[in-house]
Formats: C-alpha cells, sequence, structure tokens
C-alpha cells in the first residue's frame, strides 16, 4: 500500500495527539510525519517533511487555518490541504473555497468526516502519477538529511558513500562545495509575512538556478536551512566550477538588480 505523508496542524494539545494517536491512518496507508501548533509552525516545518497532506484547525493563534491554507496555495500548491472547524460559517467556507482548500469538515460531524476527507484526498494524491511524485520526494527527503548531515555535523558514522548512492547522488565527483543564500530581513514585514515572502524568493531562486545548470551539465542540489536556502555543488569536471560560480553570481545579481530582492550568498571551501 502506498503511503501518504501527512502533517497535524492544531493548537490544542489534546485534540491534536487523539487525532495523531489513531489507529485508523494505518489502515487508509497515511503517515503522521509531523505536527505543528499554527501555521507559522507547519510552514517552517513543510520543507523538511513534505507533507502531501495538511489536516488543520481553522482557529489557531499567530497563523490560523485560512491564512495557511492560502499560503499553501501560493508556496506548495501540489499540497492537499483539509481544514477543521467547530463553526458553521459561511464566510469560513467562502474564503476556503476561494483558497482552494480540497475540504472543509465540521468537528462535531466527527471522526468519520474527516477520515473520509483524508481518504478523499489521498485518492486525489493517487491520480496525479503519484508514484513518481513520491519517490522523488523521498528521495529529496533523504538527499536533504545527507547534505544536513555532512555540512551541519562534525560525527561522520563512515557511510557516506552508501548514503550518497541512496539519495541518487553519485559519490565519484572530485570535490564539492556548499553554498548558502539568505535574503535580508525586511523592515517592512513580519515574521510570518518575511517567512512566505522570502520562500518565495528562494523557490524562484532554486527554478532559476536549476533551469541553467541542466544544459550547463552542473550538478548542484538546494536543501532549506532554518533560514537559509543551502546548495552543494559537485564537480564532476575538472575546472567545472568556474562555469558554475559565475552562472551562481550572475543569477543573484540579477535577482538583486532587477527584482529588488535583498539577496546574499556566501560560499564555502572544496571539500
Amino acid at each position: 500500500m502506498m503511503k501518504y505523508r501527512m502533517m497535524i496542524v492544531e493548537d490544542d494539545t489534546i485534540l491534536r495527539t487523539g487525532l495523531r494517536n489513531n489507529p485508523a491512518w494505518e489502515k487508509m496507508g497515511v503517515e503522521i510525519v509531523a505536527e505543528a501548533v499554527n501555521g507559522l509552525d507547519a510552514l517552517q516545518k513543510m520543507d523538511a517533511f513534505l507533507p502531501q497532506i495538511v489536516l488543520a484547525d481553522i482557529e489557531m493563534p499567530i497563523m490560523d487555518g485560512l491564512e495557511l491554507s492560502k499560503s499553501l496555495q501560493q508556496l506548495y500548491p501540489k499540497v492537499k490541504c483539509i481544514l477543521l472547524t467547530a463553526y458553521d460559517e459561511r464566510e469560513y467556507l467562502r474564503k476556503a473555497i476561494s483558497y482552494r482548500v480540497d475540504a472543509y469538515v465540521m468537528k462535531n460531524e466527527g471522526e468519520d468526516e474527516i477520515f473520509r476527507a483524508v481518504r478523499k484526498a489521498a485518492e486525489a494524491l493517487q491520480m496525479q502519477s503519484e508514484e513518481e511524485l513520491i519517490r522523488k520526494e523521498n528521495e529529496q527527503i533523504r538527499r536533504t538529511a545527507f547534505f544536513l548531515d555532512i555540512c551541519c555535523k562534525e560525527d561522520d558514522d563512515g557511510n557516506a558513500w552508501e548514503k550518497a548512492l541512496k539519495c541518487g547522488i553519485d559519490p565519484q565527483c572530485l570535490r564539492c562545495r556548499v553554498i548558502s543564500f539568505h535574503v535580508e530581513s525586511l523592515k517592512n514585514l513580519n515574521e510570518i509575512q518575511y517567512l512566505i515572502q522570502s520562500r518565495q524568493w528562494y523557490h524562484l531562486l532554486t527554478q532559476k538556478i536549476e533551469a541553467l545548470c541542466i544544459p550547463s551539465n552542473i550538478r548542484l542540489y538546494f536543501f532549506q536551512g532554518n533560514e537559509n536556502l543551502n546548495a552543494v555543488v559537485l564537480e564532476e569536471k575538472a575546472d567545472q566550477f568556474p562555469q558554475a560560480e559565475q552562472m551562481l553570481q550572475d543569477t543573484v545579481i540579477s535577482m538583486r538588480r532587477e527584482m529588488q530582492i535583498p539577496l546574499t550568498a556566501g560560499m564555502g571551501r572544496w571539500s
């Protein structure tokens, strides 16, 4: 049975724990990969856990479920979003429809309605050539964990080559280099606005660089840190990096000048 990754977003600890521990998820082929206490917390965890379904309460502090669903539509349009509410409010429903929420469930309708909504979302995922999508996303999760391990941890268990191969990375490269991109804080934006705006810019940067890397045969892998977007460049041919370095520099300068994005980049040493 195919497994679907789901995040539960609920500020009430008892309700969140009850949803998480329900044995029905396993029977449905759903794996709870993350929990969050509000929309901001959920957005901060999206790149690390890559849930395919987000089950969120509407009423939450800091960032509510409607704000979260709107942000998910902008940043992660393929993610299925299901909203839970204790109130039969037409305004909530109207906004949920405008934000393309996949389901809107009243809490008093019981768990069966929640399960039905999640099952429907899972079936929709399955129709979207989902097997290939899951394979790529799982590989991306392993790759992110791998790069975080080798870049941020001092301990080495000696299995780097084996882990690289499992992530779809050819370890037989000459050398590699780590680059970190950072969007400067903007005084006119609060924490939520800054997080959403910076992630949008990081996604745009990733798309631009990946489009340039393919024809140039440059192997570059992105992974998201807490605040920065990071990338590892693999040099598979001698003196290949000057071309990559120039391409990255031109892209950063272009985004700063033409799009007014306060973007900076730093580069580590060869390893």
